[in-house]
């Protein structure tokens, strides 16, 4: 199961891989819950750290070898110009 949309103000997303009958079962009870309104809440982060260091790794495995002010340049620089990142 993978979720996306998770940004404040959009709808979320949910995809079922099922490899068998048991699995399909478990997907309609899942839909089925949350169509009820039994879900947990998925708290919004801007920050995803964990995206970021993932972005550094896949930077670093295409450059071989990759400075912090290539990183700088690469991730912030080019997709936040105006320090967006950065905002609360």
């Amino acid at each position: 199961m993978g979720r996306t949309g998770r940004r404040k103000g959009q709808r979320a997303n949910t995809t079922f891989f099922c490899e068998d009958t048991e699995t399909v079962l478990q997907a309609i009870a899942l839909i089925e819950l949350a169509k009820k309104g039994w879900v947990e809440s998925v708290p919004t982060n801007n920050r995803v750290w964990s995206v970021l260091v993932h972005q550094i790794l896949a930077l670093t495995l295409q450059f071989g070898v990759i400075s912090a002010e290539q990183c700088w340049q690469q991730l912030f620089i080019k997709y936040f110009p105006n320090n967006q990142f950065f905002a609360e």
